[in-house]
């Protein structure tokens, strides 16, 4: 048993205002602690802006297919060479990130140059199997085993609908294969850990409770589910000329759905065991949030997390538009997050709440409440 699972046991077990006082004390120590790292733990690194797929909930769609200029290998060494505190995660994303054909040789200099890494994230469509699955088996072939590979499939539907929100045809049983190749890595590279994201909305909304049964008897995988995210909704901030004017989805079907439906499907995934841990404290806090329209945690992105597109422009949110670009300090990323433009940044983002579940998710680090009970409820 490690030390959270003792003390989240001993915290079952206390009066209520005991644990009052104890989750009162022990959110300012973790906060504090927070708030004493000078550069992220975690990034988010776009490697691409080419796609194969014109999802219909994307954030990001303004954005593909530009072919703009991509951070190069030893772009990416300077940056997390020039971090001054331990980077854990990395997630890759895009665009479509196995689109890129060095997509081993970064993840490899990632791993050479970030001695605390414990994993590497890379949220994919899963649709080029082929190309996907020759791609992982080099990158699995060149990081530690000891670095966990985390591979996210997007899933939005069963085969009809998720062809749809895609718009791709023909694509459902390629990505099945995929995931199902995934698994069969697994055997050979224990360090590999495949799971389905699934993106809430008004248009997939009666699609969620049979794909929540399609994934756990067919597919066999962790299932994470997020609310779909823009900034015409969930975000609550007073400096609204920092939001980033593009982060809206592609179709106006793929909204999100009313309070009582997620209210819904908040209850019955819970009840029948497809929401647990740090997923059903994000979603239960964003609908909180909606609701309230105010930050119920701390916002520690500004500490936590960094966001680094593939122009080498930086954010700390995806939500708000970046304050700077790596190539104004040679890619030093330290210097960037700590200039004049990084404090005001993070000063700002303190007062802002949203439900965009990336920084939601860190956020919670610092809800100790919060990560009692998802220990005492798993």
């Amino acid at each position: 048993m490690n030390k959270l699972k003792i003390i989240s046991h001993v915290y079952s077990k206390l009066p209520e205002p005991a644990k009052e006082a104890f989750v009162s004390s022990a959110n300012k120590y973790v906060i504090n602690k927070i708030n004493k790292r000078i550069t992220p733990g975690s990034l988010f690194i776009y490697v691409t802006d080419l796609c194969d797929a014109k999802c219909k909930h994307c954030f990001y769609w303004e954005h593909l297919n530009k072919k703009t200029d991509i951070l190069g290998i030893e772009e990416i060494k300077k940056i997390v060479t020039s971090l001054k505190d331990p980077l854990e995660k990395v997630t890759l994303t895009g665009g479509e990130p196995f689109i890129r054909r060095d997509l081993d040789e970064i993840c490899k200099t990632i791993c050479d140059n970030s001695p605390d890494l414990k994993g590497i994230a890379i949220c994919t469509n899963g649709i080029a199997t082929d190309r996907i699955i020759s791609m992982t088996k080099k990158i699995l072939n060149k990081i530690p085993k000891h670095v966990e590979l985390f591979i996210y499939v997007s899933i939005d539907g069963r085969k009809a609908l998720h062809e749809h929100f895609r718009d791709v045809k023909n694509c459902f049983e390629r990505i099945e294969d995929t995931i199902m190749q995934f698994k069969l890595l697994k055997k050979k590279h224990p360090n590999i850990t495949t799971s389905v994201t699934t993106t809430i909305t008004s248009m997939n909304y009666d699609e969620i409770i049979p794909l929540a049964h399609y994934v756990k008897d067919e597919l066999r995988v962790y299932h994470n589910f997020i609310l779909v995210r823009s900034i015409n909704w969930g975000v609550f901030t007073p400096h609204k000329d920092l939001l980033m004017g593009t982060f809206d989805v592609k179709d106006d079907g793929a909204i999100l759905p009313s309070f009582e439906k997620l209210e819904y499907l908040y209850d019955y995934l819970t009840k029948n065991g497809f929401l647990k841990g740090r997923t059903k404290s994000t979603i239960r806090y964003s609908i909180d949030t909606l609701k309230r329209k105010e930050k119920l945690v701390e916002c520690l992105s500004g500490r936590l997390e960094g966001v680094i597109y593939q122009n080498g422009e930086f954010s700390f949110c995806e939500l708000l538009k970046p304050f700077g670009n790596l190539k104004d300090t040679d890619f030093n990323l330290y210097e960037l997050i700590n200039s004049k433009q990084g404090d005001d940044r993070r000063i700002k983002m303190g007062q802002c709440a949203c439900i965009h579940s990336c920084n939601m998710n860190s956020s919670l680090t610092g809800d100790i409440k919060a990560r009692m009970n998802e220990i005492i409820n798993n």
